[in-house]
């Protein structure tokens, strides 16, 4: 087939994002990663962290050359160990010029990861719109509300995830943001306890369609409960949720607080 102007770009646009490190990323990721390394102090202190014995048998001591040889043949043997070293280099002082090259890097390289919130590890990419809505939703929730779901978002979305809690901080995010409106004087109340109240017929009402639209709320409301399998015992065994069941909860949670929050809700 004869070459075509802007077939390069049309073929980048259906390009799926990689994940772990594609060859094209190795060797830039590499020299990110050495340049950092530059001096023999956070080579050794990086090798000590990574558990590393990276003495020269020929010398029978540590020698800077050796070690970083060991780093660059474990990042061959095994790729995702290269983003372990620049997650590690991120939790350092790395300057924010660094950090922008390392972001530039890994966008041009369409890799599945771009540099976290606080620049301080990895996090899988996200369409910017997606995001918008949750940190808006952080933004105005405040309080315990605003750090339970920018907690589940960190634990749904960063390369050292953890589903189970994720899911479990997107359900505390809903709680803290409407328990104080619906059941504030109750000490033992849950998003259970809530949903109870809501559904109660005591007059609860949604800015959209009234009671009718309290009946969405309190749907989703128990889809984001219900659906918590770690936490909720029965005849079957309980199973650790997924991480997108995890992504699913935290934006389901980001809509809730944000009913809650601005006055949606009311008796």
């Amino acid at each position: 087939m004869p070459w075509e102007p802007g077939a390069r770009a049309r073929s980048r646009e259906l390009e799926a994002p990689f994940e772990d490190v594609p060859d094209h990323l190795r060797e830039p990721l590499w020299s990110w990663v050495k340049e950092r390394l530059e001096s023999s102090t956070t080579l050794m202190a990086v090798c000590i962290d990574l558990r590393l014995d990276v003495s020269d048998p020929r010398a029978n001591s540590v020698n800077y050359f050796h070690a970083l040889e060991v780093l660059r043949d474990r990042t061959y043997d095994d790729p995702t160990f290269l983003l372990d070293l620049v997650e590690l280099l991120l939790s350092t002082s790395v300057a924010e010029s660094d950090r922008r090259r390392l972001e530039g890097l890994l966008v041009l390289g369409n890799s599945i990861y771009t540099i976290a919130d606080g620049g301080r590890g990895l996090a899988y990419r996200v369409l910017p719109s997606v995001k918008a809505v949750v940190e808006a939703a952080v933004s105005s929730a405040g309080g315990s509300a605003s750090e339970h779901l920018a907690d589940a978002w960190n634990l749904a979305y960063g390369r050292s995830g953890d589903p189970v809690k994720a899911y479990s901080e997107a359900v505390k995010a809903v709680e803290a943001a409407a328990i104080p409106v619906v059941q504030p004087r109750n000490a033992r109340a849950t998003l259970g306890t809530v949903l109870g109240e809501l559904s109660s017929g005591a007059g609860w009402q949604f800015v959209l369609g009234g009671a009718a639209g309290m009946d969405r709320v309190v749907g989703m409301g128990r889809l984001l409960w219900e659906g918590q399998t770690s936490r909720h015992g029965g005849t079957a065994p309980t199973r650790a949720e997924t991480i997108d069941e995890a992504r699913t909860a935290v934006h389901l949670a980001a809509t809730l607080v944000q009913f809650f929050v601005m006055g949606a809700v009311e008796a």
